[in-house]
């Protein structure tokens, strides 16, 4: 495998991050009428004021690469990833100089309490003592999982266990667990030659059923809410439905899936966004990024994948360099220590 094909994965993360902050928390209607003059965005752009991502420079990246980020980087600095090398990194995201802001400003509810339990300063109460767990339901592990798949290229059940072990810290639940697989093994899977969206559709249709099961299994947490497959079938049904005609397929999708804060949602729109794209990169982001809302995970999720399996680099270079210059994130550092672990003889 090159690494630059590798890199390109990650330097295309972190563009569709940074093209999806401006159109966070808008439902399409919106960002059309308040971004786009009428039409879908096609262009990065700084964020409105009363955007989430406001005051951050246009090009700003949010929690979803920066989490990425120290997640790279503490595996790269370690040799490897494990579980106590996953949660480090969340302390690293949350604490360092280079990444809090972006924790400081993005993270979500179920993050924080997460980091509050894992740090003892979590107040417990009653919801504690629930023994279903609906609180971490979330996509924080889910946009992430793309470094799992990264780290495990062709590798598909290497890539899962990647998953569950980078999600736990935050979001140990099977029904984030099972979203965080999908994103994983579809990047794995792309990156090993698998690069047809209904061939990348097969495995994720594996994927949700073994994370749902290893995550259940280390969590010990018996999830409540609703789960991915039938979602997951039904975007893929409306991306063939409305392949050729975008702004009804987003405002489908928005609809009847949703592309908010839950694992069930992002995910699942994800994949249907991806099916319509038909590894055009461009499309991808722009379909998933126009859908708002939590549209920051979802683009990673849907661009992290057809850069895998395409390679093409269309976005590295028209947007990387603006996300480099706007960022707090050292991404020289970063590159040597993807250097080193990946092409060592280099």
């Amino acid at each position: 495998m090159k690494a630059e094909k590798l890199w390109n994965v990650v330097c295309t993360a972190a563009v569709a991050d940074a093209f999806a902050m401006p159109l966070m928390s808008r439902p399409p209607y919106l960002i059309k009428a308040d971004c786009g003059e009428g039409s879908l965005v096609r262009d990065l752009l700084a964020p409105l004021p009363d955007s989430p991502g406001h005051p951050f420079p246009r090009g700003s990246v949010t929690d979803v690469f920066s989490s990425s980020y120290a997640l790279l980087r503490s595996t790269f600095d370690n040799g490897g990833l494990t579980p106590m090398v996953a949660e480090q990194a969340m302390f690293s995201w949350r604490d360092g100089a280079d990444t809090r802001r972006y924790y400081d400003h993005f993270a979500g509810r179920s993050t924080r309490l997460r980091m509050g339990i894992l740090d003892g300063s979590h107040v417990y109460d009653r919801f504690d003592k629930i023994p279903c767990e609906g609180r971490f339901i979330t996509n924080g592990g889910a946009a992430r999982a793309w470094v799992a798949g990264l780290l495990a290229p062709g590798n598909v059940e290497k890539a899962i266990d990647h998953a569950v072990t980078l999600t736990l810290p935050t979001h140990p639940n099977a029904i984030s667990g099972s979203g965080a697989a999908v994103a994983a093994a579809m990047v794995s899977a792309a990156l090993g030659g698998i690069t047809s969206p209904a061939r990348l559709f097969d495995v994720a249709r594996q994927a949700v059923h073994t994370g749902y099961q290893k995550m259940e299994a280390v969590s010990h947490i018996t999830a409540v809410g609703t789960k991915l497959p039938q979602r997951m079938e039904l975007a893929a049904n409306l991306a063939v439905r409305y392949a050729n005609d975008e702004e009804r397929l987003i405002s489908e999708i928005h609809d009847s899936i949703g592309v908010g804060s839950y694992t069930s949602e992002v995910v699942p729109s994800a994949l249907g966004f991806l099916i319509a794209a038909d590894n055009d990169l461009e499309k991808a982001l722009r379909l998933a990024s126009n859908a708002g809302n939590n549209a920051n995970k979802t683009a990673v999720i849907v661009c992290s994948v057809v850069a895998a399996a395409t390679g093409c680099p269309c976005l590295t270079e028209k947007y990387f360099d603006i996300v480099s210059e706007n960022n707090t994130l050292d991404f020289k550092a970063l590159k040597r220590a993807f250097d080193r672990y990946f092409d060592p003889g280099r």
